[in-house]
């Protein structure tokens, strides 16, 4: 039996080389419950000119504003994606499977259409941009066809997280963390590493944590926060202390080598090519404190199984996926 994860998406059209668009899926072969495996991912290329990108069935000819729901399709040869009336349906055919369903309605970052970056991806100057759509969006139904056998994998349940990156490439260095607990309606997700402004690198991150039922819906980024993090892509853990004015947050995330994929593709100027590790078996152990007077208080505690936790550019073991200059 195959276990499969997650689908990516991703163009860009700058110069040669290529390839300019990619899909990915990653999937773990012969997934049992209680062992983890080696991550595989299936690739399907084009070139820019055979993207088609519509929004209410008409041409891109102005940015997104903030509020409105999204109504677009992202149409290749090889697949379609497309968020109608807040429901998302996808159909690629990846040569040896074919990966098609429907997800529902999306459950925001924040209110009015805010991402992790708050007024922060209003700045022009910013290299990167990063913005979740969705922390947990039911599945409606999704099937896995493998064409070489006929094996067939149909499923109603689960939870999706969706999310997008622009600007002019990714940090030469990076880490990318998400998980959600189903039961307990807890969320978080982070992203952050080197970001370069002109001739002045700096370590930075954006993070968001979840619990409903604590009525803790916490966001951090750079000017209400401070960092404090460390990283051993050979090891696969990263560690991060997050001190805002009324909580601080005790994060860390490890995950077995043997369960990481080798080196993925990630976007730079020029296109696509494999520049990061990821593994989706990692344990996140999160604690929350709350500041009274002079002390911290302990508020919540958790640990988030079967998270993803991802290694960049130079973040990777010995610089293996090190990003060229871009």
């Amino acid at each position: 039996m195959d276990c499969y994860l997650v689908m990516s998406c991703l163009s860009r059209q700058q110069i040669p080389p290529i390839p300019k668009v990619l899909a990915s899926l990653l999937h773990r072969n012969h997934c049992t419950k209680n062992n983890t495996y080696k991550l595989y991912s299936s690739n399907v290329v084009c070139l820019a000119k055979d993207l088609n990108v519509t929004v209410r069935n008409g041409p891109v000819i102005k940015n997104p504003d903030d509020k409105s729901p999204p109504h677009f399709t992202w149409q290749t040869p090889f697949g379609l994606f497309t968020q109608t009336n807040n429901i998302t349906t996808f159909h690629f055919d990846f040569g040896k499977y074919i990966f098609r369903g429907r997800i529902g309605p999306p459950v925001p970052w924040g209110p009015n259409g805010e991402g992790p970056e708050g007024w922060i991806d209003k700045l022009p100057f910013i290299p990167l941009h990063w913005f979740v759509f969705s922390l947990r969006s039911p599945v409606i139904q999704y099937e896995l066809l493998n064409v070489q056998t006929g094996h067939r994998i149909e499923r109603t349940n689960g939870v999706v997280h969706m999310e997008k990156n622009w600007g002019n490439s990714f940090p030469k260095g990076w880490i990318w963390s998400q998980g959600v607990s189903s039961h307990d309606n807890i969320s978080f997700a982070l992203s952050g590493g080197l970001v370069s402004l002109g001739e002045i690198t700096t370590t930075q991150f954006l993070i968001g944590y979840r619990n409903l039922a604590k009525n803790l819906n916490l966001n951090y980024r750079p000017g209400n926060a401070k960092f404090s993090a460390t990283h051993n892509g050979c090891v696969g853990w990263f560690k991060i202390k997050v001190y805002g004015l009324l909580h601080e947050i005790h994060l860390s995330a490890s995950a077995d080598l043997s369960t990481f994929s080798d080196c993925l593709y990630g976007p730079e100027i020029t296109g696509f090519r494999q520049a990061c590790i990821e593994s989706y078996d990692a344990i996140i152990n999160i604690t929350v404190f709350k500041r009274e007077f002079l002390s911290l208080k302990k508020i919540d505690s958790q640990i988030i199984k079967l998270s993803a936790l991802e290694f960049g550019g130079t973040y990777t073991c010995d610089k293996r996926c090190k990003k060229g200059e871009s």
